[in-house]
């Protein structure tokens, strides 16, 4: 649903001719606006999951199968874990 007139503010921003094309490629791709996919990328980027699909994230960060499956049951566990968290940064910093 469209947000009201009111919900919205507008920002005025400069950016490159070269972003601005890029950001004008990105939403003809996506089918929307370029005001559109940058709201879009913003919000992203200032949520609590900035990736949007882990699955695809995991996937293309390792290759996928069974290395993309251990970490992302290794990045959900430590989400709750703070003291895993600690073991892997000491095991991995020493």
């Amino acid at each position: 649903m469209a947000k009201k007139v009111a919900e919205l503010a507008q920002l005025k921003l400069r950016i490159t001719d070269k972003l601005r094309r890029d950001l004008e490629r990105e939403a003809k791709k996506n089918h929307r606006s370029a005001n559109a996919e940058a709201v879009e990328r913003l919000e992203k980027s200032l949520s609590a999951n900035p990736v949007g699909n882990w699955d695809a994230f995991f996937e293309m960060l390792v290759g996928g199968g069974e290395k993309a499956d251990l970490l992302r049951s290794l990045a959900f566990k430590m989400q709750n874990d703070e003291k895993l968290v600690e073991d892997i940064k000491s095991e991995l910093l020493d």
